[in-house]
This record gives structure tokens, C-alpha cells and sequence, in this order.
């Protein structure tokens, strides 16, 4: 899903995962048939976690580059 907002928007950012997140938080809740209320809150989560991976993912890989690993 991140690829596909990422050709879309034509660049790479944090931001094409939080999108990404939501629509794959979205497809998931409305997949499963949730209320109203359900289907934003699964939005909001998928959101949340897919930023919060790519933030991890690019913390990682700058410790990885300059020697700062643990």
C-alpha cells in the first residue's frame, strides 16, 4: 500500500506510510464489517502503527550508518 501512495504522490516521506496505514486500517475494519465508530478507530490504528514502524525503521537504519549501534 505505502508503494502505491508513494508513486502517486511522487515522493518519499513518513507520510505515504501514515496513508497507507489508513487505507489498510479501512479495508481491514470495513473487510470485517465494524460500526461506524470501529471503521475510523481502525483507520486511526493502522495509521498510527505503520508511521510508527517507518519512524523505527529509519531510526534503525541511521545507527546502522554511523556506527551508533547498540
Amino acid at each position: 500500500m505505502e508503494y502505491g501512495v508513494e508513486r502517486i504522490r511522487g515522493t518519499r516521506d513518513w507520510k505515504n506510510a501514515m496513508i497507507g496505514g489508513v487505507v489498510t486500517g479501512l479495508a481491514i475494519s470495513l473487510a470485517s464489517n465494524n460500526h461506524k465508530d470501529k471503521i475510523v478507530m481502525d483507520a486511526i490504528t493502522g495509521s498510527n502503527i505503520a508511521t510508527a514502524t517507518e519512524f523505527i525503521n529509519y531510526l534503525t537504519s541511521q545507527k546502522l550508518r554511523t556506527g551508533t549501534c547498540l
